[in-house]
């Protein structure tokens, strides 16, 4: 989606330097003779020339002549941001809101810069206040809903796109947008229904959108248990574009979930064949070794997710569950001790850990964490309690 705010502040900006330069007085003059206007005028055809390196040199005439011209402030910006240089950018537009500039579109355009450099609560901030000064365009809600779910403000993210859509029902990008978010919720109804509606919209010829699409329905749909609907979306988004990675890790963790570990080793498979660092492949097969009972391949490719992912604590619990099938005690021990040092309340490991130390006759170090699993268990864990207790005895 272009930056649709951004388009409109430029046309704004446009009328406006066209009334400007009839009507602006006349500057004072550098060492060349021009005037500071004489040098505005010369930047802004440079800048509508696409001559980006030009226009900023002019415009810095501008405000060497006058550092008080705020349209040069703001012109030079935008070549700024054309150009890549995100903090010069910044720096001029804000210098030409603190010179008196309270425009739509001084706002919207420090704000996409903020939004294209990560820079999320700022962005927020920027397109908050041009809302406010009366911009209504679609964009506006749809980037800002972005950097509200940048920040892990999903319900804000969710009101701004729903407002970007009621503006403009046809764009499948806020669709697609709050699909996402809702996932992320783990409402997954609502994700499907976004996503579907994406689906409707996004032009027949974008086949690698579609096919994104499909994928992320298709997680959606394993999300909320319906196994089948899954398969059919992540298959689909597999014909449409056959190098997407994720499809086929979603597809195999469906398989995996329905106890077909083969047929989800072999999706794995084609992951890794195509991404060879995704992390995500390597751990799920290894699971999927282990509920084959082949320890060995699962350790080999738990090896292979830490070393991508080092701070992965469910790595750590699994390669230990690994080991401790092999009854390899300290190997397994070591490994829930560094799942808990990533996790420190992962009652899980604790309970594993307790029972292979007991198993291996480490008594002491079996009671610990039998205590640190009672403490840290989800109240409807009792049975595991209760063995814990007796454990402890």
């Amino acid at each position: 989606m272009k930056d649709n705010a951004s388009i409109k502040a430029r046309v704004l900006w446009l009328l406006i330097m066209v009334l400007f330069l009839a009507l602006a007085p006349a500057r004072p003059a550098d060492c060349d003779g021009l005037t500071a206007g004489q040098w505005f005028e010369q930047g802004y055809g440079l800048q509508m020339n696409h001559d980006l390196v030009g226009a900023v040199r002019a415009y810095s005439q501008v405000i060497a002549i006058d550092p008080q011209y705020i349209s040069a402030y703001y012109n030079r910006g935008l070549a700024y941001y054309q150009t890549g240089q995100m903090a010069a950018a910044i720096a001029d537009y804000s210098q030409a809101i603190a010179l008196g500039d309270s425009s739509v579109a001084v706002y919207n355009s420090r704000g996409s810069v903020y939004y294209h450099t990560g820079q999320f609560l700022a962005a927020i901030a920027d397109y908050s206040q041009a809302i406010t000064l009366g911009e209504s365009d679609e964009a506006v809600y749809y980037y800002r809903g972005i950097a509200y779910a940048g920040t892990g403000q999903l319900d804000m993210a969710i009101d701004d796109y729903n407002r970007a859509a009621e503006l403009n029902p046809k764009n499948a990008d806020v669709y697609f947008e709050c699909g996402m978010a809702y996932a992320k919720k783990e409402q997954f109804d609502q994700a499907i229904a976004n996503f579907s509606q994406a689906l409707k919209l996004i032009p027949k010829d974008e086949t690698a959108y579609i096919a994104l699409a499909y994928c992320s329905r298709g997680a959606a749909n394993e999300g909320g248990k319906q196994l089948a609907a899954a398969i059919a979306d992540y298959s689909k988004a597999i014909t449409l574009d056959p190098k997407l990675v994720d499809a086929y890790v979603g597809c195999g963790e469906v398989y995996a979930e329905e106890a077909q570990p083969g047929q989800a080793i072999a999706d794995y498979n084609q992951a890794l064949a195509l991404d060879g660092k995704c992390a995500e492949a390597y751990y799920s097969r290894g699971e999927a070794y282990a509920a084959q009972k082949d320890p060995d391949r699962a350790i080999a490719d738990y090896n292979q997710a830490i070393a991508l992912v080092p701070k992965c604590a469910q790595a750590y619990y699994d390669r230990g569950t690994a080991y401790a099938a092999k009854n390899q005690a300290d190997q397994a021990i070591a490994d829930y001790n560094q799942a808990i040092i990533l996790k420190p309340q992962y009652a899980d490991a604790y309970y594993e850990k307790a029972r292979i130390c007991a198993r291996a006759g480490r008594k002491d170090e079996a009671t610990d964490a039998y205590r640190a699993f009672i403490t840290y268990a989800s109240p409807d864990d009792a049975e595991r309690v209760s063995e814990a207790l007796a454990g402890m005895d």
